[in-house]
């Protein structure tokens, strides 16, 4: 009976053994391809990452080398296409055509023209010409006054070209004129007959500055040129009426303007020809 039990319980163990052998087979090989699995797993994702990665940066890099390549090419076509301004020594003679609206008019005349000498270092010698007869109405209100002369004008103007067709400049003028003037005028009285004066003065002068500032374009034909000034005129001297008997002040200076005004502006247009 005794060996019985001992042969039963011997059987049991070592089925028992055996069942615990396969058991621990069975976690091994679970923890093996679980290692495999996550050794796979990891390599993937990073294939698939960098995959990723390329796909992203590649087209960014692309498009700022792009850019880039644009921006340059902007930047070397702007320094390309830029024109060089060149200024040549030129003779020029001018006349301004806007004076010759005035011969039509009742009251005024005028005429001028000039010269100028342009040097390549962007200079201008320039020299003005001109003759004016006025008949200004608010003169004497109950007369009539008349001036008549000649003036000239000399300076300098310097060149700021815009491009080969466009010029600014800016310049100044000392100028003086010569003129003689006359006039009458009508003294009433209720009480005594109406009495009326004349005067005429000879030979009187004046000088003023000038400030300039103008503009001129070339014409399809290059020996030609359109252009305007805009002068503020300062006076600096004139010869006035003291002493004489005559109450009649100085109206108009040829060429600059009104003589009681110590500024004046002007405007002028004139056409211009080079050699």
């Amino acid at each position: 009976m005794i060996l019985r039990l001992l042969f039963i319980f011997s059987i049991l163990s070592c089925s028992a053994i055996s069942a615990q052998a396969q058991s621990d087979s069975t976690k091994t090989s679970s923890i093996d391809s679980v290692a495999v699995l996550n050794d796979t797993i990891p390599a993937s994702e990073k294939v698939i990452s960098d995959s990723t990665m390329v796909k992203k940066t590649t087209p960014t890099d692309t498009v700022v080398v792009n850019q880039t390549a644009i921006s340059d090419s902007t930047v070397t076509d702007s320094l390309a296409v830029k024109p060089k301004v060149n200024i040549k020594t030129a003779f020029q003679i001018f006349i301004d055509y806007g004076k010759f609206l005035t011969i039509p008019t009742d009251f005024e005349t005028k005429y001028e023209a000039g010269v100028a000498f342009q040097m390549k270092n962007k200079l201008v010698l320039v020299a003005h010409a001109g003759q004016a007869e006025l008949h200004p109405g608010s003169a004497i209100e109950n007369g009539e006054y008349t001036v008549k002369g000649q003036y000239f004008k000399g300076g300098i103007n310097y060149l700021i070209p815009l491009d080969n067709t466009n010029t600014f400049y800016i310049g100044g003028r000392y100028a003086m004129s010569t003129y003689d003037e006359n006039g009458s005028y009508e003294i009433s009285s209720p009480l005594w007959p109406n009495i009326t004066r004349s005067f005429e003065r000879k030979d009187l002068s004046a000088t003023w500055a000038e400030v300039v500032f103008g503009t001129e374009k070339k014409l399809k034909n290059p020996h030609w040129l359109i252009g305007g000034t805009f002068a503020l005129r300062i006076l600096i001297d004139h010869d006035t009426v003291e002493g004489d008997s005559d109450p009649v002040e100085t109206f108009a200076i040829p060429g600059y303007g009104r003589a009681f005004d110590s500024t004046e502006p002007a405007i002028n247009v004139y056409i211009k020809w080079q050699l």
